[in-house]
């Protein structure tokens, strides 16, 4: 038992270090509103669409949390608007019936 899981670890590890070490080791999680792109340097940009015509977006460097206070110059808004979202190699899309927002998977750049 205790030789299958040093296998795992290990199995783990040599996956992690390809992930970080390879061009393009990039990921998009779908949110309640929106997209996370995680970039090659671990950057992660959120976008969340507010309204057709409204696309809030935050990024945060590798290991920093997303704020979860409120602001304090931007009114609450809830959800209104409705989107779809396309992914390739190289980008990802979020299309509202206003606009289409391009994240680039690698740099995060909007």
């Amino acid at each position: 038992m205790k030789k299958l899981f040093t296998f795992i670890a290990k199995t783990s590890f040599i996956a992690a270090s390809v992930c970080l070490a390879a061009a393009g080791c990039t990921s998009v999680k779908e949110i309640e509103n929106g997209i996370v792109v995680k970039t090659e340097d671990g950057t992660r940009v959120k976008v969340e669409v507010i309204t057709d015509d409204i696309i809030h977006t935050t990024a945060v460097p590798r290991g920093a949390k997303f704020s979860a206070k409120e602001s304090l110059s931007v009114i609450p808004q809830v959800m209104s608007g409705t989107y779809s979202m396309d992914e390739n190699d190289d980008a990802v899309s979020i299309r509202t019936s206003s606009m289409t927002v391009l994240i680039e998977k690698a740099s995060g750049r909007v």
